[in-house]
């Protein structure tokens, strides 16, 4: 079940600084099924780096609000790739072509209700530490 556009409207009134936007074609009617965004992280790797990166990305919001949105890093290759919890590429239906993916968490990762506010706390949070114990790659 998509999110309706009023909704990302709102939110992102309320947070500018994710420069949220949704093009047409990932709408039908009023809802919507993904959305880019810009997330400030660090860059990561092997040895603790504190060099900021703007992460640019792609939500896919096709089961969203039930599961976190897939979300996919579109302004890195996979090879410029530097932080331990951004996953390998995978194919991102909506956008056809792979892209490196981040993974947020279950349902119960650790909000009992998934809404924009819960996700993008996620996404702040992971793209600007590092979890060795969790590592994708």
């Amino acid at each position: 079940m998509p999110i309706n556009y009023a909704e990302i409207e709102t939110f992102s009134e309320d947070f500018p600084k994710y420069k949220i936007v949704v093009k047409r074609e990932d709408m039908i009617g009023n809802d919507v099924y993904g959305m880019y965004a810009t997330i400030s992280g660090i860059r990561g790797g092997k040895f603790i780096s504190s060099i900021h990166f703007d992460y640019r990305l792609y939500l896919d919001l096709s089961n969203f609000p039930s599961e976190y949105p897939k979300i996919f890093i579109t302004n890195l290759l996979p090879s410029q790739v530097r932080h331990i919890n951004i996953w390998k590429e995978r194919n991102c239906s909506r956008l056809g072509r792979s892209y490196p993916f981040l993974c947020i968490g279950s349902k119960t990762y650790k909000y009992n209700k998934i809404s924009l506010d819960s996700t993008f706390h996620l996404l702040t949070q992971v793209l600007n530490s590092q979890n060795f114990e969790s590592r994708a790659r």
